[in-house]
């Protein structure tokens, strides 16, 4: 028998209520659990929900092997005017009070590990603990959990896309968008690109030029081959494409990748897997 499992972005869910029409705590929380229902009204009946939330205090995983992982949002954070001082300190403080409330709920099993981002423990649910003929939907305002989407065999996992409120079920919008972000880095979390000045318009050409050059065994930093392959390919050389970093790509992949989640925590005698499986 099928069964259907609700994994919440609870952060990316609460960033969908306007703080300035929020008055106190309690009407913070009246909005979020009212969002909640909203979304659970597609499901014939209500599936199992778990509500996970970052928990972050302390430093994570990522900014211990890259330092300069989401660097700019902290850097962003010391430039905020008053007002939106004010608001993140409320959004904060309003969090807290909802994950109090949460920790009593009977509706919903709130979900949380010291030092873990909440993409870790959905990753890690989906590939350790998702059983034979459950269907998993991750609510979600963050498009790099559309690499869990899958379809194939009896274990499917589909995202709702708070954003669009868009079902989204294709599971190679996943990988194109996971390749894509591990190759032209994400801005927002201060990872760069594995070559700098290669965007979304050139993106495809270096890619087979890369290709290319990785089946010659030749280095993409040889300009001089370099010219000789895109020729070969058709492709209009550019120097850029001679910038490729190697070493970028290995820990762009280690960042990105959600499935380095579940390397890390079998190293860890899957720690936080025995705790989602509690």
């Amino acid at each position: 028998m099928s069964k259907n499992t609700l994994l919440i972005d609870g952060n990316a869910v609460a960033y969908t209520i306007n703080i300035a029409q929020c008055k106190d705590e309690k009407q913070f929380a009246k909005f979020f659990f009212s969002r909640l229902r909203e979304y659970a009204k597609q499901f014939t009946c209500m599936p199992k929900a778990l509500l996970f939330f970052d928990d972050k205090a302390g430093g994570n995983w990522r900014e211990e092997f890259y330092p300069d992982y989401q660097k700019g949002r902290k850097e962003a954070k010391n430039k905020y005017t008053p007002v939106q001082l004010e608001e993140s300190q409320k959004r904060s403080a309003y969090l807290n009070n909802l994950k109090q409330t949460l920790d009593t709920s009977k509706k919903y099993t709130y979900v949380h590990y010291p030092h873990t981002e909440t993409d870790d423990l959905i990753s890690l649910y989906c590939h350790n603990v998702q059983e034979e003929n459950e269907t998993v939907t991750i609510l979600t305002t963050d498009k790099d959990l559309f690499q869990l989407i899958r379809q194939t065999g009896n274990r499917k996992v589909q995202v709702l896309f708070l954003i669009k409120r868009q079902l989204i079920k294709d599971e190679s919008i996943g990988k194109t968008a996971l390749e894509e972000k591990i190759w032209l880095g994400d801005h927002s979390d201060s990872i760069p690109s594995v070559c700098k000045n290669v965007g979304k318009v050139t993106y495809p050409d270096f890619r087979v030029f890369i290709n290319k050059m990785q089946e010659n065994d030749v280095d993409p930093t040889d300009s001089v081959q370099a010219k000789k392959v895109s020729e070969s390919l058709g492709i209009k050389y550019t120097p850029s494409f001679s910038n490729f970093n190697k070493e970028q790509l290995s820990i762009n992949k280690k960042l990105i990748d959600l499935s380095y989640v579940v390397e890390l925590d079998a190293k860890q005698d899957n720690k936080k897997t025995n705790y989602l499986k509690e």
